[in-house]
């Protein structure tokens, strides 16, 4: 419920064996859902658990247009606006279409888009955040690192040591915790 201001067209989540589960209703509706319940019961038993909830800016609100996306072995979650070819109903699309056709090389897929963005994306062994003109929020409490794009729901977590990823960062998480910038 946190991050409800951040957008209440859809709700989305993945984990780290890239199943997804998203629905084109606001964060409320979907966590009280016993198929979410039984989603996240289950992602809750691997590392990485990742959800999103998203504010149209482009394309319908539709449960396909709902976050998180996967191209490949690349699935991700987008904050931000970028320039898009209309082949893509939401703009976020490209992004994790890019990642998908350049292998992960997220300087190479990112060189060309023009906008600003924050990412969380997953290829199957690590979890990446990446900036562009935006930012996002990494905490840890132990070894469970979380994230978010506002400070404040971290904050509610009772994370005290929160970094902002800004102007272009790029960080990594492996599935043992390890941040790596």
């Amino acid at each position: 419920y946190a991050n409800l201001s951040r957008g209440a067209d859809s709700t989305g989540f993945f984990e780290e064996f890239q199943n997804i589960h998203k629905m084109a209703k606001p964060a409320p509706a979907v966590l009280s859902m016993p198929e979410t319940t039984a989603f996240l019961d289950s992602a809750c038993s691997g590392w990485l658990v990742g959800g999103h909830t998203r504010a149209a800016s482009r394309g319908a609100v539709t449960d396909a247009n709902s976050h998180p996306f996967k191209y490949g072995n690349i699935v991700g979650i987008h904050n931000g606006h970028v320039q898009a070819p209309q082949s893509y109903d939401v703009d976020s699309m490209l992004i994790f279409d890019e990642l998908n056709k350049h292998n992960g090389d997220y300087q190479a897929a990112l060189k060309d888009i023009s906008g600003y963005f924050a990412i969380a994306w997953y290829d199957g062994e690590l979890l990446r955040l990446n900036t562009h003109d935006h930012f996002v929020h990494l905490g840890r409490i132990g070894d469970t690192v979380y994230w978010s794009s506002e400070a404040l729901p971290l904050s509610a977590f009772g994370i005290r040591d929160i970094r902002r990823i800004e102007n272009g960062d790029s960080v990594s998480v492996s599935r043992t915790g390890v941040v790596t910038d």
